[in-house]
């Protein structure tokens, strides 16, 4: 009994220590698939992409915020990852029943775009303000993708539209 216990428990650690998370820390746009001294949102999803199991993109940009993230160029998430604009330091997810009181710090700016800004394959997207372009659809969520907690058009104030 004692054995298969162990083996289950290594099992267990073995499946969960798969899953990493990568912190964003820049608001650049730049490229790559590693994250070191500094990791933008591409380059921590290029990252991800590359992990086994559901990794996590976390937020940690330095300042009060929020903080604009304009990409150059779409983002596509091929594999399954949580990106959560809530670990943004003074982001909060809304607690209120009929109206909203979320803060979010992050905006996602892709109005420059002429593709789909966020191309999201089984992932889970919140806590972001999503500023999309006029022609496409900001989020494009395909095979079980779902969004939570996002603002769409919308910047972190909660009031001011911006044509997308």
């Amino acid at each position: 009994m004692f054995r298969f216990v162990a083996f289950c428990a290594l099992l267990l650690a073995v499946s969960v220590s798969n899953a990493a998370t990568f912190t964003v820390t820049t608001t650049a746009d730049t490229a790559g698939t590693t994250c070191a001294a500094t990791c933008s949102l591409r380059q921590a999803l290029g990252a991800a992409g590359l992990a086994a199991g559901v990794d996590t993109i976390a937020f940690n940009l330095p300042g009060a915020g929020p903080h604009r993230i304009t990409l150059v160029s779409g983002l596509p998430v091929t594999n399954d990852v949580i990106i959560d604009g809530y670990t943004q330091p003074g982001a909060l997810a809304n607690t209120h029943a009929h109206a909203s009181n979320a803060v979010l710090k992050i905006i996602v700016d892709g109005r420059t775009l002429t593709q789909p800004m966020l191309s999201v394959n089984v992932a889970t997207v919140r806590g972001l303000s999503l500023l999309g372009p006029a022609a496409h659809a900001a989020l494009s969520l395909t095979n079980g993708g779902s969004v939570a907690g996002c603002w769409f058009g919308v910047e972190p104030d909660g009031v001011s539209t911006v044509a997308n």
